[in-house]
Protein backbone atom coordinates (compact mmCIF):
# COMPACT_ATOMS: atom_id res chain seq x y z
CA UNK A 1 0.00 0.00 0.00
CA UNK A 2 2.81 2.77 0.51
CA UNK A 3 3.86 2.54 -2.94
CA UNK A 4 0.09 2.63 -4.22
CA UNK A 5 -0.57 6.01 -6.59
CA UNK A 6 -4.20 6.73 -4.89
CA UNK A 7 -5.35 8.47 -8.15
CA UNK A 8 -5.41 5.79 -10.65
CA UNK A 9 -8.71 5.17 -10.00
CA UNK A 10 -9.48 8.96 -11.21
CA UNK A 11 -7.21 8.02 -14.17
CA UNK A 12 -8.25 5.38 -15.42
CA UNK A 13 -11.99 5.32 -14.53
CA UNK A 14 -13.00 9.45 -15.08
CA UNK A 15 -10.24 11.08 -16.98
CA UNK A 16 -9.13 8.59 -19.19
CA UNK A 17 -12.83 6.92 -19.14
CA UNK A 18 -13.41 6.71 -23.04
CA UNK A 19 -10.13 5.07 -23.46
CA UNK A 20 -10.91 2.59 -20.71
CA UNK A 21 -14.31 2.04 -22.84
CA UNK A 22 -12.34 1.39 -25.89
CA UNK A 23 -10.22 -0.78 -24.37
CA UNK A 24 -12.59 -3.18 -22.24
CA UNK A 25 -15.85 -2.62 -24.36
CA UNK A 26 -16.77 -5.56 -22.41
CA UNK A 27 -16.77 -3.78 -18.98
CA UNK A 28 -19.59 -1.68 -18.23
CA UNK A 29 -18.97 0.97 -15.57
CA UNK A 30 -22.18 1.05 -13.35
CA UNK A 31 -20.83 3.59 -10.59
CA UNK A 32 -17.83 5.54 -9.13
CA UNK A 33 -18.50 6.71 -5.48
CA UNK A 34 -15.54 8.51 -4.16
CA UNK A 35 -16.00 7.95 -0.24
CA UNK A 36 -14.17 8.48 3.23
CA UNK A 37 -12.09 11.78 3.29
CA UNK A 38 -11.49 12.25 6.88
CA UNK A 39 -11.30 8.97 8.44
CA UNK A 40 -8.17 7.63 6.53
CA UNK A 41 -6.71 10.83 7.62
CA UNK A 42 -7.71 11.37 11.00
CA UNK A 43 -7.21 7.46 12.02
CA UNK A 44 -3.06 8.39 10.45
CA UNK A 45 -3.73 6.22 7.25
CA UNK A 46 -0.64 3.50 6.91
CA UNK A 47 1.21 5.51 10.63
CA UNK A 48 1.19 4.64 13.84
CA UNK A 49 0.05 7.85 14.84
CA UNK A 50 -3.47 8.12 15.43
CA UNK A 51 -4.47 12.13 14.77
CA UNK A 52 -8.17 11.55 17.38
CA UNK A 53 -8.97 8.76 19.58
CA UNK A 54 -11.15 6.11 18.46
CA UNK A 55 -14.13 7.20 20.45
CA UNK A 56 -14.39 10.15 17.69
CA UNK A 57 -15.41 7.94 15.20
CA UNK A 58 -18.43 7.69 15.07
CA UNK A 59 -18.50 11.67 15.04
CA UNK A 60 -16.35 11.69 11.84
CA UNK A 61 -18.33 9.22 10.29
CA UNK A 62 -21.65 11.69 10.82
CA UNK A 63 -19.65 14.63 9.52
CA UNK A 64 -18.14 12.52 6.32
CA UNK A 65 -22.08 11.73 5.78
CA UNK A 66 -22.69 14.95 6.21
CA UNK A 67 -20.11 16.16 3.42
CA UNK A 68 -20.66 13.52 1.15
CA UNK A 69 -22.69 16.15 -1.59
CA UNK A 70 -18.64 16.64 -2.00
CA UNK A 71 -16.96 13.21 -1.93
CA UNK A 72 -16.36 14.06 -5.38
CA UNK A 73 -14.07 16.64 -4.05
CA UNK A 74 -12.77 15.92 -1.47
CA UNK A 75 -13.41 11.87 -1.30
CA UNK A 76 -10.09 10.04 -0.25
CA UNK A 77 -10.60 6.68 -2.13
CA UNK A 78 -13.24 5.20 -4.67
CA UNK A 79 -15.69 2.29 -4.94
CA UNK A 80 -15.86 0.63 -8.32
CA UNK A 81 -18.69 -1.17 -9.72
CA UNK A 82 -18.08 -3.04 -12.61
CA UNK A 83 -20.27 -4.78 -14.96
CA UNK A 84 -19.23 -7.70 -17.73
CA UNK A 85 -20.88 -7.57 -20.65
CA UNK A 86 -21.66 -10.06 -23.15
CA UNK A 87 -20.61 -8.89 -26.70
CA UNK A 88 -22.28 -10.42 -29.63
CA UNK A 89 -20.14 -12.17 -31.89
CA UNK A 90 -17.15 -12.70 -29.69
CA UNK A 91 -16.05 -15.83 -28.80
Amino acid sequence: MTDANPAMAWIIFKRDRKLFERKFPNLKIIRFNPNTPLRYLISGGLSRFQILPINFYYTIKFLENKLAIFNDYIGMFVTIELQKRKIYGSK
